[in-house]
């Protein structure tokens, strides 16, 4: 290869936002370990622990000890996505920041995609495909499975946008796990991720949103997938529909705050909600009478999420921290 041809040095700084999921956080650490070299790019992990009690910090200094890429470990108080995030974002140094959740393994040719999608296009966000693995695949039903997957029949490097439109087109609602920010035009604000909403989910839409109403350009690198670990209780239809729910009042939520008239936004939104519960009443008796589960379960969560519209002033139950509290809980 010759001088003129040799890529341009690209450095990225990971983030790993975790909450009491140590050994999952482990095996993230050990994948990215295990990534195939890409030219002339370097990168560093950034964890941000959002437990009280830094109980990740003992596994971050063990691995950190025989990794060969730099860890810097952050605590990150009170548990919300959104502080971990932002003390992340703070301290992150690097043009580009990725984030992956820490139930995620990437695959071996994630970071040279990766690098490679960042310099074949000018995005200021890249969003990658992740693919589920269910501890129970017999008990993940069709909603689960189109829940925690992410995938597109789009080109790489194709336009993609938040929205329902954008989301039928693209097949997917854009979220910040798997993603790749160009810090510049995304992050360089103080604190970048709403604290509201970080406690329940909708804060990296909202920043999105308004991101892509000020201009920028979001794309997709189908190469860079990952693995997500899915634990059987999240294929239960209470979970489900909790999660649907919190969708729901996330969305109404981004949607007032993003309108251009939001007083007439938030008379409207739950006047739309209440429209498409009532047409939904038909479809889902229908489901129950022919006794189709899958359509029951889809039916039932389109319902609990016009519901979370409708609701979105009500108290919102922080989602990932009830997750927890029912993980540790005992049988």
């Amino acid at each position: 290869m010759s001088e003129s041809a040799a890529p341009k040095p690209l450095t990225i700084d990971i983030v790993i936002c975790t909450f009491h999921r140590e050994a999952l956080l482990r095996r993230l650490l050990d994948s990215l370990e295990a990534m195939d070299p890409a030219p002339a790019t370097t990168f560093r992990v950034i964890v941000a622990d959002n437990s009280d009690e830094a109980s990740a910090r003992a596994a971050v200094q063990e691995a950190a000890a025989t990794l060969t890429f730099d860890v810097v470990y952050l605590e990150a108080h009170p548990p919300n996505i959104s502080v971990a995030r932002n003390a992340a974002v703070a301290r992150a140094t690097a043009p580009f920041v990725a984030f992956l959740d820490d139930d995620q393994e990437v695959t071996p040719g994630w970071l040279a995609t990766v690098a490679a999608a960042l310099r074949r296009h000018r995005h200021d966000v890249y969003f990658g495909p992740f693919e589920p693995v269910f501890a129970a695949p017999d008990n993940a039903g069709l909603v689960a499975r189109q829940m925690f997957t992410r995938a597109s029949t789009l080109p790489d490097g194709a336009e993609v946008a938040p929205g329902r439109a954008a989301r039928l087109r693209q097949g997917f609602v854009l979220a910040t796990s798997n993603t790749v920010f160009r810090r510049e035009t995304m992050l360089a604000e103080d604190a970048p991720f709403d604290f509201y909403l970080g406690a329940n989910g909708g804060e990296d839409l909202l920043l999105m949103a308004r991101m892509h109403r000020a201009g920028r350009r979001f794309g997709w690198m189908s190469g860079a997938k990952v693995f997500d670990d899915i634990p059987a209780s999240r294929c239960e239809i209470g979970y489900l529909a909790r999660r649907a729910v919190a969708g729901g009042q996330s969305f109404a939520i981004v949607t007032i705050l993003t309108s251009p008239r939001p007083r007439l936004t938030a008379l409207t939104v739950p006047l739309v909600a209440i429209a498409q519960l009532a047409a939904g009443l038909l479809p889902y008796a229908k489901a129950l009478v022919a006794g189709d589960l899958d359509e029951r379960q889809a039916q039932r969560i389109a319902m609990a999420g016009r519901w979370g519209k409708l609701t979105y002033r009500s108290r919102r139950l922080p989602l990932y921290r009830w997750e927890d509290a029912s993980r540790r809980s005992p049988a």
